[in-house]
């Protein structure tokens, strides 16, 4: 549970339709079947709520897909105010690199 300073505690579920592409940036990811994979990352400030009442304040990062049928993933991260948004795409990028090499010895 997040809230944000002018408005009520909310899930992170609810908050993130809120955090518009003015607060973001769009990046191509890899190729689908249907052509190049769009994203949009944004991010913002929240105090992080613990038992109903705010505990700390971190980012809340989102990516989400464009087009008729948006997926979308968040994190919550505790790095400096002063993190560029380009730091947590990027971060974005190596979780997913790590996931996948994580996952691949289980086939093996």
């Amino acid at each position: 549970m997040v809230t944000a300073p002018e408005t009520p505690l909310q899930s992170v579920a609810k908050l993130a339709p809120q955090i518009g592409p003015r607060s973001g940036d769009r990046r191509t990811g890899s190729e689908g079947t249907k052509g190049p994979i769009v994203y949009e990352f944004a991010r913002k400030r929240v105090p992080r709520c613990t038992d109903d009442q705010p505990a700390s304040t971190v980012w809340l990062v989102l990516q989400r897909t464009l087009g008729a049928e948006p997926t979308s993933w968040s994190d919550i991260s505790q790095a400096p105010v002063s993190t560029p948004l380009r730091v947590f795409v990027w971060l974005r990028g190596v979780r997913w690199a790590i996931e996948q090499g994580c996952e691949e010895p289980k086939t093996e």
